[in-house]
Formats: C-alpha cells, structure tokens, sequence
C-alpha cells in the first residue's frame, strides 16, 4: 500500500464514528422512592424537549428516536432513544444507538458498545437532573 492510499484509508477511517466512545448504561441503587425518580425522570426527559413515553405501572420511561448529524459532506448522523427504569428504587438508564456511513447514509446499524461523546455527556446530566429532582420531591414530601 501507498503512502497516499494508507493515509486516505486513515482518514475514511477516522470519519466513520466519530467522536464515539466506550459505553456503560446507568445502574444505580438508590434510597429514593420508585415513584419520585419515575417522575423525576419524565421532567427531566420533558424538560430538554423529548418526548416521553412512560408506563407508570411497570416504572418505566423511552423517548422517541431522535437524529443528530455528525458531518454534512458525508452526510453522516446518528439516531438514539433514552430507556429509563426507577424499578425497586433502581435508577437504569441505557442510550439505544445506531448509526449509518459514508458508504450507505440511508442504512442504520446499531452502535454495538460505543456511544457518541455528546451522548455520554447528556447521559451524565441526565441522571445528575433525575437524581436531582427526585431528591427535591421526596424532601418536599417529608415536609
């Protein structure tokens, strides 16, 4: 191979995930009531515009896919859903992902174990907002 032909594979490659990073769902027991995180984590998904679709019987919370893209030339975007569970005062959030390429930008495949940057921020304040909010809930309970 080249010198120009690795760096134009170098390059391709560099450009398909980008900004992807290793990913890890949200598992995290809490003393916090089922009810107050479930709640908290309909507000908290409502409050940055998603739109939430929840069963209170079985604690539980997703939002509608949404689509973010990466870059214009290639067209390159990602689609992702939050699933949120306050089951046994366990708060589980988990970020669906899929992802499409240079080469096919209609295709989506799933993101297998990586997520975009963005998302494992908004995942990190996402969770810091629902623990948050369930905290103000149940302390104004108690009061």
């Amino acid at each position: 191979m080249t010198h120009r032909s690795t760096l134009v594979w170098a390059l391709l490659l560099s450009a398909c995930g980008a900004g992807m990073k290793s990913y890890q769902p949200v598992s995290e027991k809490t003393k916090l009531s089922e009810d107050d995180l479930f709640r908290a984590s309909v507000n908290a998904l409502e409050a940055r515009d998603y739109v939430a679709i929840s069963d209170s019987e079985r604690f539980w919370v997703e939002t509608r896919e949404k689509e973010v893209a990466v870059s214009s030339v290639p067209r390159l975007s990602y689609k992702y859903t939050w699933q949120i569970q306050t089951k046994d005062s366990t708060l589980s959030i988990t970020a669906t992902c899929k992802e499409n390429s240079s080469t096919d930008r209609t295709k989506f495949q799933d993101c297998g174990d990586e997520r975009p940057e963005k998302l494992l921020k908004e995942q990190k304040e996402l969770r810091e907002d629902i623990l948050m909010r369930a905290k103000t809930a149940s302390t104004a309970a108690r009061d």
